[in-house]
């Protein structure tokens, strides 16, 4: 199974909602914190 990477906004509500249930269910995920930078999406592929 793919590993589970949560790009988390703290600020935003659905993001930490999703954290939220991610650690509910006990789910192995990494969390990559916001930095401010734009995103690159050749990363995200």
């Amino acid at each position: 199974m793919a590993r589970i990477v949560l790009y988390h906004n703290p600020a935003c509500s659905k993001s930490r909602g999703a954290k939220q249930i991610l650690a509910e269910r006990d789910v192995d995920f990494d969390a990559a914190g916001r930095s401010g930078a734009a995103a690159n999406p050749r990363r995200h592929r």
